[in-house]
């Protein structure tokens, strides 16, 4: 529905890389020594940043908040003001994950997913109906369509094993 989630074809993996993107701008914002390079660097966060909101990976999310921490540990000495412009912007992204996942079903499922045992589910029905061979490689989706109980779209299972099971089998999975 809502998700961005193109070119990359799923939201969590567009969310990774506005991430890695981020933390790659920040840190050669940092790096760099040219007044003009380090505007440009940063000129990148007014596309990735925004990427990375419209996505709602909250494990990216995550993992840009512990990359600005582990950068402003680990890095360079740096100012006190970016040190705690960095911090700061972590502190922003933990908020922001945990005031969206609170809203609706829990933290806990909104963070790790509510609609996941459902993906499960169908992929094993897919391996009960062809046990042998699998029903063939991307067709997680067909079945989803057909045996889902929520009106959501999905493309995978969210399990490489179940979904590999349920597409080819037990000799595939192996």
């Amino acid at each position: 529905g809502n998700l961005l989630f193109e070119p990359v074809g799923y939201a969590n993996g567009e969310g990774i890389y506005a991430a890695i993107g981020t933390l790659l701008a920040v840190g050669l914002t940092l790096d760099l020594r040219r007044t003009r390079l380090r505007v440009a660097s940063l000129l990148t966060l007014v596309v990735l940043v925004p990427t990375l909101f419209l996505t709602h990976s909250r494990g990216a999310e995550l993992g840009l908040a512990l990359g600005l921490v582990t950068l402003a540990r680990f890095g360079h000495t740096l100012p006190r003001r970016v040190a705690l412009a960095m911090g700061g912007a972590a502190v922003a992204a933990l908020g922001v994950v945990i005031a969206t996942a609170s809203t609706e079903h829990g933290v806990l499922a909104k963070l790790f997913g509510q609609n996941r045992p459902l993906y499960w589910h169908v992929a094993v029905k897919e391996w009960e109906l062809n046990r042998v061979l699998g029903s063939g490689a991307g067709t997680f989706d067909r079945y989803w369509l057909h045996y889902r109980t929520v009106g959501s779209f999905a493309r995978d299972a969210h399990s490489l094993y179940l979904e590999t099971l349920g597409e080819l089998g037990p000799f595939g999975l192996a």
